[in-house]
C-alpha cells in the first residue's frame, strides 16, 4: 500500500555545522539544539530566530560531543551528559549559571528514564537497576545514589511505569518530562514494540514499527567504587538506531533516510524522506501554542560536511 509522502516542509532553517541532536524545550514554542560541540541553541522555529546562544561549561567543552540530554519540566534547565570521561553540565535555559556534575556511575550514559520537575529529580538506566536523585552541595549540583523504596516514595507513578519498560530489553529513545512520558523500543517482544508510557494517567501503548530497527551492540562501562573505568561490549544489551518522537496520538519513528507517522493501530499515515545529500540526526513535536498550530521538526545533516537543516511540518 502506498502512503501519503510529505516532500515540502513549510519551512527550512539552515544551521551550521553538524545537526545531531534536538530536542523541544518544554512548555515553550522552541526548540533546543546543539551548537556544534560548544554549547546548545534555542530556536523559534516559526520566527526562525535563534533566541539564545548557551555555552557550555569550560570543562565539558572539552569533552566532545554530548550523548545525552535531560530537560526540566519547566524548561528553565537541562543537563548534557558524556559518556566518556564521564562528566556532564547542568545548563540554565534562561541564561543564568552553568555548572559542571560528574555523571553517575552508571554501566552506560543510555536508556535513561527520569523524572524532573520543578522541586526534584529521579534518574535511572543504563541498563542497570540503581536510582539517582539530583541535589546541590555548596550550590554545586551533584548526583546521589539512593535507594529504591525511597525513590518509589517520592516518585510513585514513575517508579511504577518503569515496570513496565524493560531494563534489560528495552531502551528508552525519549522522556517528555511535561507530559509525564517516556519513549521506548523493545526488541525483545515478538514482534518487536515501540510505544509510550505516561506515568501520570498510567496510558500505555506500542505499535510494530514500520521496518525492523535496527540495533548495534552497545558500548558500556563498568565503573570500581575507586573511579577506575574499563570499557566492554555487550551484545546481549544492543542499543536502538532509531530517534522517536510524539504527538497526542500519533508516533514518529526516524530511520536514517524515513521517518514514519503512525497511529495507535500502527498504521502508516504519512512518510517523510530525507532531502538528497542528507540524512535524518534527530527530531521532536511542538503542541500547539500560544497561536502557534503543531509541528514536526525533522533535523537532517549533510552527506558531503556541509550546513544542516531543520525541516518545520505543520501537523
Amino acid at each position: 500500500m502506498e502512503h501519503p509522502k510529505v516532500v515540502y516542509p513549510e519551512k527550512k532553517i539552515v544551521v551550521p555545522g553538524e545537526l545531531y541532536k534536538l530536542h523541544r524545550r518544554p512548555m515553550h514554542p522552541e526548540i533546543v539544539i546543539n551548537d556544534s560541540n560548544t554549547g546548545v541553541q534555542i530556536i523559534d522555529p516559526w520566527s526562525e530566530q535563534i533566541k539564545a546562544h548557551i555555552p557550555f561549561t569550560e570543562n565539558y567543552n572539552s569533552s566532545g560531543a554530548t550523548d545525552e540530554w535531560c530537560l526540566r519540566s519547566d524548561g528553565k534547565a537541562m543537563l548534557a551528559l558524556n559518556e566518556d570521561n564521564p562528566t556532564g553540565c547542568w545548563l540554565s535555559l534562561e541564561g543564568g549559571a552553568s555548572y559542571d556534575i560528574e555523571c553517575p556511575l552508571m554501566s552506560r550514559i543510555g536508556d535513561l528514564r527520569y523524572v524532573w520537575d520543578e522541586d526534584s529529580f529521579f534518574l535511572s538506566g543504563g541498563k542497570s537497576y540503581q536510582f539517582y536523585k539530583l541535589g546541590w552541595k555548596e550550590n554545586i549540583p551533584i548526583f546521589m545514589k539512593i535507594s529504591s523504596i525511597e525513590s518509589r516514595r517520592a516518585q510513585w507513578g514513575w517508579r511504577g511505569m518503569l515496570t513496565t519498560i524493560s531494563a534489560l530489553h528495552s531502551n528508552v529513545l525519549r522522556v517528555e518530562p511535561e507530559l509525564f512520558q517516556m519513549l521506548y523500543h523493545n526488541g525483545d517482544d515478538k514482534p518487536e514494540q515501540i510505544g509510550l508510557a505516561n506515568w501520570r494517567d498510567e496510558t500505555v501503548w506500542s505499535v510494530a514499527p514500520p521496518k525492523p530497527v535496527p540495533t548495534v551492540p552497545g558500548r558500556f562501562s563498568l565503573i570500581s567504587t575507586e573511579g577506575n573505568k574499563e570499557r566492554i561490549d555487550i551484545t546481549l544489551l544492543p542499543l536502538s538506531l532509531i530517534k522517536l518522537a510524539a504527538l497526542a496520538n500519533q508516533l514518529f519513528v526516524m530511520y536514517e533516510y524515513e521517518v514514519y507517522s503512525l497511529n495507535q493501530n500502527g498504521e502508516i499515515e504519512f512518510t517523510y524522506s530525507a532531502p538528497e545529500n542528507f540524512c535524518f540526526s534527530d527530531l521532536d513535536t511542538i503542541p500547539a501554542k500560544d497561536g502557534y498550530p503543531p509541528v514536526l521538526i525533522l533535523g537532517c545533516k549533510s552527506l558531503n560536511g556541509s550546513d544542516s537543516q531543520l525541516l518545520i511540518f505543520g501537523l
